[in-house]
């Protein structure tokens, strides 16, 4: 079962990966801020999941410690692949 916990860990983080992408495409303030919002949002529901059903520790350490962290990344993503378009415009 830890494989599962393993994948399981590595979908959240993707999701939140994907989302704080999104959020640095679709926002005009500040990507990695909203990037961030968007990752605290997952947190958030992810605290709420791990009280309502049991996990292992090491599950809810891990993956709560992810959610902002990747969000932050994929809103970096965004600004460093947009950032010489933004200007050209």
């Amino acid at each position: 079962p830890n494989e599962v916990f393993l994948i399981l860990i590595a979908v959240w983080a993707l999701s939140s990966f994907i989302g704080g992408f999104v959020a640095g495409i679709i926002t005009t303030y500040s990507k990695q801020k909203v990037a961030m919002v968007v990752g605290g949002v997952l947190l958030l529901f992810a605290a709420i999941n791990f009280s309502y059903l049991p996990h292992p520790m090491w599950v809810v350490v891990l993956s709560l410690s992810l959610y902002v962290p990747m969000a932050f990344l994929g809103a970096t993503l965004v600004v460093k692949k947009l950032a010489p378009n933004e200007t050209k415009q």
